[in-house]
């Protein structure tokens, strides 16, 4: 397994002289995606973050806000960041 970052600077399984491109590549999978990271805000049903401090640790997530569903209003963690913790493999090259 190795995360985009690292696998982005190997060679392509096919094309040898060009770098991996990792989920750019139709053969590239994901291992276990873990879930992204949220912080639930105080009040559960908030449907705007005005009015709320943002935690320190949230500076820079995208608030989701209570749809009226079964998830709470919550800071999400940014995708590029979540995508970064994820591990991955070429499909072509076989699980390792």
């Amino acid at each position: 397994m190795t995360r985009e970052a690292d696998a982005c600077l190997k060679l392509c399984c096919v094309y040898g002289r060009n770098a991996c491109a990792a989920s750019l590549c139709m053969a590239w999978r994901w291992q276990h995606e873990p879930p992204r990271q949220r912080i639930t805000c105080p009040d559960s049903y908030a449907t705007v973050e005005e009015g709320m401090t943002r935690p320190a640790r949230a500076a820079g997530w995208e608030f989701a806000p209570w749809d009226g569903s079964d998830y709470p209003a919550q800071w999400l963690e940014p995708q590029a960041e979540h995508l970064a913790r994820c591990e991955g493999y070429c499909g072509l090259a076989g699980k390792p």
